[in-house]
Parts: C-alpha cells; structure tokens; sequence
C-alpha cells in the first residue's frame, strides 16, 4: 500500500485533476485522484481561462501547505518560464561574487551588496512565487525547503545592509551562517543549471579565456594553400595570435559580466547578451588590409547567422585597433547594422562597446530611435 508521503507531488509536478466547485474570481476547489483524501487541491487561475464544473485539466504544483494539507496548482505557465537572457548574466555574475565571499572572506567592495541583494531576491522569487521565471530559479537551487530559502534570503539580507554600512564583523557572522546553513553546494548547483539550460549554439563547444579551447576552431578554419602562398609563416602566425588576444579579452570581459561564450566550427564567438543572442568575428587588421578584413568577416557573419538559423541574433566585428579608414565604421554601424569594437590595449572599445551590457528594452528604445518605421 502507497504511503501518503509517497502520494504527495513534489512543487513542479504536473497533475491530472477535475474541476468541481468555483470558490472565488479565480480559484476553484479540483479533484486529484492521485492524492490521499485527506488532502484537499486547489487551483488558482492566472490569467482569464473558461473552466466549467466537470472539466478535466493538465495542472502542476506550484505551493504545498502541509499544516493545511493542501496542494496549490496552476494551468498557466507563469513562474515556469525559462530564465531571459536580460536575467541568465545577472544571476550568474551575482552567484560567483557571492561564492568567492563564501571562498575567500570579505573583499570589501562596494559591488559585492549589489550582488548579494540579487541572490537574495532570486530566493524571494521562490518564496514569493510572484515571477515569471520563479520555478526554473527554485529548480536551479536545487528544490530547497522553502523554510530553508526563508533563512537563506535573511541572512542575505543581513550581509548586504552590513557590506553597505562596512561593518564587516557583522558580515563575517552572516557569511559563516550561510556556510552552516549550505548555501554554497545550491549555488554551485544553480551556476550549473543557469549556465546549461541557456539556448545554445548546435554544434557548439565552451569558449573560456584560457585559450585551451581553440584548436577546434583553428581546424576548422585553416586557409588554403593559396591563402598561405600569399602571406608569409611569420605574418600568418602573428595574425593568428593576435586573433587569440581578440577572442581572450572578449570572452573574459563577457564572463565576467555573467556570460557564457561558445565557438562552433565557424563562428568565433557567440554570446547571449541581456539583448538577445550574438555572433562575433574577430579579425586582426593593418592598414594595407583593413578593408579586404573587414569584407571577409562582413560575408562571414551573413552566412554563419543564415547557417545556424538565428536570423534575430546581433552581428558583432571585433578588430584588432580602430580602422585606419573611418567610412569603415560608418558603413558598417549605420549601413550594415553591424556591431564595431576594437582593442585599445586590454579594453574593448569602439561605438558599440557600451552595447555588450546593453538590455533588451534599451536597445528596442535605440532602434527605434534609429528606424521610427518600427517603433
């Protein structure tokens, strides 16, 4: 015979039930047959839905009172969206500052309350249950008891108004208490989970600024014997490494912003920014072949998006230095929609440059802007 523990859901589990009874505006009191009687459901419309007495409904799990023996259950998908790609950097970069407190103590940066606070709003996305994205962040933790992210989300709250005002004694009792109470295996688990479940590149392989990733695309992009007849091994190879330095100032500037960066056989770089999704090509560049450069990666970027079917991804052309030839930039900003950055030295610079942290709504508010016709 099945225990009633064992015929309990879980918060995310999807039930068959019957409507029966209307109790308000948007609840009604269903039946579950898959739970004991002495648990009652209730179902809680989100949004304007038709549903009649008798009707038989595809629900899951959002809340579960124990004291009241009661399941709470939803038809909408609110709180199971995944998480946006505005939201993916900020969990991940508010994670990892968080895990190098618990690490390595108190860097006393002003930031690090910033960070903090944001963590301690993705445990009250759980607890409040009033967000889109609440149960991928919940399931991103790892399920905790809901009594457990409560006490998460105060002493979060303690070391942040701590971190503001320096007292650092008071953070250092904060940190140690969300080591007793195991934060750091959750948000070693939710780095995981965010990081994997955002859209990825097929064919795809992670790019990390350590440089030990790249003779997947360095194969796979090898020039033809014409190519090499006509540049020399010395200037060939310090092309190369020069692309190396594009690719590991970009990609450390994008991880430490919370992105994660992939490669595949033909793209460079591609990141999903807090806008949308991005491709980079990456060229180095003179002054005697700056143009023929930046024409390669203009037909290259049209055809890698073609190619992987993400017409709405942003094309992005890092360079080496600034163009020499400044209708370049022009032409490729206000002609060609085509994102420019350059290096100047270990900085990534250019009109574009502020657009790597760009959200979503401002840069719909800057095309508009730039093309009325859309707005």
């Amino acid at each position: 015979m099945e225990s009633m523990s064992e015929a309990i859901p879980m918060i995310g589990d999807e039930l068959l039930v019957e409507a029966t009874r209307q109790i308000g505006e948007r609840d009604w009191s269903v039946n579950a047959p898959s739970l004991t009687h002495e648990w009652r459901c209730m179902l809680h419309l989100k949004a304007e839905s038709q549903v009649f007495s008798g009707d038989t409904l595809t629900v899951w799990v959002y809340d579960i009172h124990q004291t009241q023996k009661t399941i709470l259950v939803s038809n909408s998908d609110f709180g199971r969206k995944p998480i946006s790609d505005r939201m993916r950097p900020r969990y991940l970069q508010s994670i990892r500052c968080l895990q190098n407190l618990l690490s390595f103590g108190l860097s006393q940066e002003p930031g690090d309350a910033e960070a903090i606070s944001e963590v301690k709003g993705m445990f009250n996305r759980c607890l409040r249950k009033d967000q889109w994205d609440w149960f991928c962040v919940y399931n991103a933790f790892g399920s905790p008891a809901m009594r457990l992210a409560r006490q998460m989300a105060g002493e979060l709250t303690v070391l942040a108004r701590a971190m503001r005002a320096r007292d650092f004694q008071t953070a250092e009792v904060a940190l140690s208490r969300l080591r007793d109470l195991g934060l750091e295996p959750l948000l070693s688990r939710a780095t995981e989970i965010i990081s994997r479940e955002a859209p990825s590149l097929s064919d795809a392989r992670p790019l990390t600024n350590t440089g030990h990733q790249r003779s997947f695309v360095r194969e796979q992009k090898k020039p033809d014997q014409k190519v090499l007849s006509e540049y020399s091994k010395e200037k060939l190879d310090r092309a190369n490494l020069t692309h190396e330095r594009i690719l590991d100032i970009l990609v450390k500037f994008l991880e430490t912003h919370g992105h994660s960066v992939e490669q595949s056989a033909y793209i460079d770089a591609f990141c999903r920014l807090k806008s949308g999704p991005a491709i980079f090509e990456a060229k180095s560049i003179t002054l005697e072949n700056e143009l023929s450069q930046v024409r390669h990666a203009l037909s290259q970027l049209y055809e890698y998006r073609f190619r992987h079917k993400i017409p709405e991804a942003s094309l992005w052309i890092v360079l080496s230095q600034r163009p020499q030839q400044e209708w370049l930039i022009d032409y490729l900003e206000n002609d060609r929609d085509i994102a420019v950055i350059w290096l100047e030295g270990d900085r990534l610079e250019g009109p574009s440059a502020t657009r790597l942290l760009e959200s979503g709504s401002a840069a719909l508010k800057r095309n508009q802007a730039q093309n009325p016709s859309i707005a």
